[in-house]
């Protein structure tokens, strides 16, 4: 295990703030299960996220990989991921690190996309799922400046993008991890982008109101919202809880009827032998 002084650790936190990290998977620091690390284990990562990585990747069709150290994944990939640090044992090529605390290196990517932003109407592309991943793992497309939405349900086609469509970073709040809430004002139409993994489990309101989730990149959160001031809350219910749970209480139900009318229908003298044994 490699230790870190805490002036260091808070310093590197400090520094990833609401972003993320992509740390060795042998090194074995505190920070590894504090800090949103951008490597996985895939068989607990989405489908379409690791999908995405890899297309982002560049990584042929047909690849697949049961593990990714998030630092030895592309620039390309940590960028659009958010990353704002890499730390490591190992030297990445001939680049120098930005600083080495012990046998750890530290190194900073180039503009790392920020985790909540706003795209104004018109810096977004519709493609079919397929045309996303093509455009993706050609590198045809900066999937930190324009946002890839399904052709399926287009929100504002045909707009004509303002003379800057550059993603406005926003700051937002997570008071806990399945709530996100946001605040902007935007002189123009657009979508909030979420770095946070799309799953059916993600419900938005948009001041109060039920608003679509999308999925932007086959991978990330998008949200439409109408220019002015918004606020915009995510919330993350777990798929099927409740009616798992109804399933456990009718399931328990059933059975206690069950033992109930296996008890009534025994022959009154057991009843009354085993009453009687009761007593003594």
């Amino acid at each position: 295990k490699t230790f870190l002084p805490e002036s260091a650790e808070q310093a590197i936190r400090s520094e990833v703030g609401t972003g993320r990290v992509a740390i060795d998977l042998d090194l074995y620091i505190k920070l590894n299960r504090q800090l949103d690390d951008v490597g996985f284990f895939d068989s607990i990562m989405l489908a379409d996220v690791y999908q995405t990585l890899l297309d982002l990747a560049g990584a042929r069709p047909t690849f697949n990989v049961q593990q990714a150290d998030g630092s030895r994944l592309p620039g390309r990939v940590l960028s659009a991921a958010g990353v704002r640090l890499v730390l490591t044992s190992r030297p990445i090529g001939d680049i120098p690190p930005a600083e080495r605390i012990g046998q750890v290196l530290i190194y900073q990517p180039g503009r790392p996309a920020p985790r909540v932003a706003f795209f104004p109407a018109g810096s977004e592309m519709y493609l079919s799922r397929q045309q996303i991943r093509d455009a993706i793992r050609g590198n045809k497309v900066d999937v930190t400046q324009t946002l890839l939405l399904s052709a399926a349900s287009p929100v504002y086609p045909g707009t004509t993008p303002p003379p800057d469509t550059a993603p406005i970073p926003l700051p937002f709040r997570r008071p806990n991890p399945d709530r996100i809430e946001i605040t902007l004002d935007q002189p123009v139409d657009g979508f909030v982008r979420v770095l946070e993994s799309h799953d059916i489990g993600w419900r938005a309101t948009v001041d109060g109101v039920a608003a679509p989730v999308l999925q932007a990149h086959n991978m990330v959160l998008a949200v439409p919202v109408r220019a002015g001031r918004r606020e915009v809350v995510l919330e993350y219910f777990t798929p099927g809880k409740w009616t798992g749970a109804a399933i456990s209480v009718t399931s328990a139900a059933a059975l206690g009827s069950l033992a109930f009318f296996t008890r009534a229908r025994r022959p009154r003298q057991d009843r009354i032998s085993e009453g009687a044994a009761r007593l003594d």
